[in-house]
């Protein structure tokens, strides 16, 4: 959600350093960058001291495609009960609210599932 300077949270799927920076950029001071994005290099140059600066906070998260196939087989074989892990069920439009109210730890949420057909929630 954009505020007035900037966004409370934006989160970089890319995980290069021009995204890293433009999302620290993008943040409102006292927001939050979330990275998922996987780095083709060891090392990014960042700007710390902008982010230092607006009190932000930096969160990476790490994909783990090895388990991808495992979940698959596990879903495939009916063995995983998804039931018990989306807690919530969305239209695509209600996603910008289910996503503040995720960030701002209301309700009891585990994971969203978005349907972007707009299908029953």
């Amino acid at each position: 959600m954009r505020k007035a300077g900037g966004f409370e949270v934006v989160i970089d799927g890319v995980g290069n350093q021009q995204s890293i920076s433009q999302s620290i950029q993008l943040c409102k001071p006292g927001g939050r960058v979330v990275v998922y994005g996987v780095p083709l290099q060891g090392e990014l140059a960042l700007p710390v001291l902008e982010a230092f600066r607006k009190d932000l906070s930096l969160h990476i998260s790490r994909l783990y495609p090895r388990s991808f196939d495992a979940g698959f087989a596990l879903l495939q074989r009916r063995q995983l009960d998804l039931e018990t892990v989306i807690t919530t069920r969305i239209r695509l439009a209600q996603a910008p609210e289910a996503i503040r109210d995720l960030s701002e730890r209301r309700g009891e949420m585990i994971k969203i599932l978005i349907d972007p057909r707009g299908g029953e929630t």
